[in-house]
């Protein structure tokens, strides 16, 4: 009963402690994955003004499949004011957990001229948080078995040790 004790007790702060942080690491993953997709969408915006005024579909298709070597950027299309589109690259298998997206106008002269929209898969961030995660649980698993066998060490030391000297002790009057 005593042991059960010492592992509720050395088990239930890292537990609580092991949820916390992982809800704390989520809230700051989602808002760092928007501030990303925010980002980009707007490197997009800024860097296609003049490929969209002179319609130069290469130059847009140069600069999309740029941002499009981040394994994270699943979707980006270029539309017209009319909202036609003008291109589209999509990588599809590269959705692998929750998809955010974003848009921006794009201006020229103060004009708008169309729209840019990237998609943003958090798959990949996912999967390194699950590592982390399976991390922090072996060492929170040594720390409490490491624990368990000082604590159980120093208690046979100190507690049952003298105990049994002093059974013994009364044995013998």
């Amino acid at each position: 009963s005593i042991v059960i004790a010492l592992c509720a007790g050395l088990l239930l702060p890292v537990f609580s402690g092991g949820l916390l942080v992982t809800a704390l690491r989520q809230n700051q993953q989602a808002s760092e994955l928007a501030s990303f997709a925010e980002d980009k969408v707007s490197l997009l915006a800024n860097s296609l003004n003049g490929p969209m005024w002179n319609l130069d579909l290469d130059g847009m298709r140069a600069i999309v499949e740029a941002v499009m070597l981040d394994r994270q950027v699943v979707r980006i299309s270029i539309r017209d004011n009319d909202g036609v589109s003008l291109l589209r690259i999509e990588h599809p298998a590269r959705r692998i957990g929750k998809v955010w997206s974003s848009n921006a106008p794009l201006v020229r002269n103060g004009s708008p001229i169309g729209s840019v929209e990237i998609e943003i898969d958090d798959g990949l961030r996912m999967i390194e948080s699950a590592r982390d995660r399976r991390f922090a649980f072996l060492i929170f698993s040594g720390q409490f078995l490491l624990a368990l066998v000082l604590i159980l060490a120093a208690m046979r030391q100190r507690v049952l040790r003298p105990l049994s000297r002093l059974v013994a002790f009364s044995h013998q009057i």
